[in-house]
C-alpha cells in the first residue's frame, strides 16, 4: 500500500514505529507500507524508517537532506528518489542490494562512489551535479540507463564494464574528444549516446563506426548531412585523429 505525504510541510519523517502514528495515517502495521511519498517537504534527515521492512519505493525528492543515512533496514527497497536536495556524497546504500533505480539529480555531488553493492541497479540519475569524472561504476553490470547530464565531465572513461547500457546521457558537459565509448554486450544499435551541448572538436578515428549508427546525438552543426543508410558528413572543423 502507498502512504502519500506529498507537500505536507513536514520537517521530519514521522516515527512509523509508533502505533498511534500509524493509525493516524490509516495503517495498523508498518509492514503494510510499500510506497512512501515524502516529496516537497522540509525534511533534513532520513530517520524513523527502521520498521518499514517491506518498503519498495521511497520518494524524498525536493527536501533539505544533506546526508544519505538511515536506510539499512530497507533491504527490499527497489526505488529511491532523492533529487533536489543538498547531498554532497553518495553513501549509506550498502544494504540496498535490491535497488533498481536511484535518482540523485540536482544535488551537490562531485564524485561517483558508494555504489558497489547496487548490483541489481538498472537506472542511475546523477544529472545536474558537480561530477568531473566517470568512475565507481564497475560493479553495476546490469545498468541500462545512466544519466550524467549537466556535470563537468571531460572525457569518456570508467564505462568499459557496462555492457548492458542502453542510454548514456552526457549532454552539456565538457567533452572535447569523442573516444573510448562503451561497447554494449548485444548490439551497438541498442545504445543511445547523448552528447548535445558539448564542446566537441575531435573524434577518434576508431569511433567513426559509432557515428554511423544514428544512435549518437552530437551538438548542432557538427553534422552537415545525414541521409538514410549513408554515413554522415561532418563539419570540416571536426578533426578525426
Amino acid at each position: 500500500m502507498t502512504l502519500n505525504l506529498n507537500v505536507k510541510n513536514l520537517t521530519a519523517i514521522p516515527n512509523f514505529s509508533d502505533f498511534n502514528v500509524l493509525q493516524s495515517y490509516g495503517f495498523n502495521k508498518s509492514e503494510d507500507i510499500k510506497r512512501l511519498i515524502l516529496h516537497g517537504n522540509n525534511i533534513s534527515k532520513i530517520e524513523n524508517l527502521d520498521s518499514l521492512v517491506n518498503l519498495q519505493e521511497l520518494d524524498l525528492s525536493k527536501n533539505k537532506i544533506s546526508k544519505i543515512e538511515g536506510l539499512d533496514s530497507l533491504v527490499d527497497l527497489q526505488k529511491l528518489y532523492l533529487p533536489i536536495n543538498e547531498i554532497s556524497k553518495i553513501e549509506g546504500l550498502d544494504s540496498l542490494v535490491k535497488l533498481q533505480e536511484l535518482n540523485l539529480k540536482k544535488n551537490k555531488i562531485n564524485k561517483i562512489e558508494g555504489l558497489d553493492s547496487l548490483v541489481n541497479i538498472q537506472s542511475l540519475h546523477l544529472s545536474c551535479n558537480k561530477i568531473n569524472k566517470i568512475e565507481g561504476l564497475d560493479s553495476l553490470v546490469d545498468l541500462k540507463k545512466l544519466y550524467l547530464k549537466e556535470n563537468e565531465i571531460g572525457k569518456f572513461e570508467g564505462l568499459d564494464l557496462l555492457k548492458s547500457l542502453e542510454i548514456l546521457d552526457l549532454e552539456n558537459n565538457k567533452i572535447r574528444i569523442v573516444e573510448n565509448m562503451p561497447k554494449p554486450r548485444a548490439c551497438l544499435f541498442d545504445l543511445k549516446i547523448k552528447l548535445n551541448w558539448n564542446p566537441i572538436s575531435e573524434i577518434n578515428e576508431d569511433m567513426r563506426y559509432v557515428m554511423n549508427t544514428g544512435r549518437v546525438f552530437l551538438p548542432r552543426g557538427l553534422i552537415l548531412y545525414e541521409g538514410y543508410g549513408q554515413p554522415p558528413i561532418f563539419n570540416p572543423s571536426i578533426k578525426f585523429v
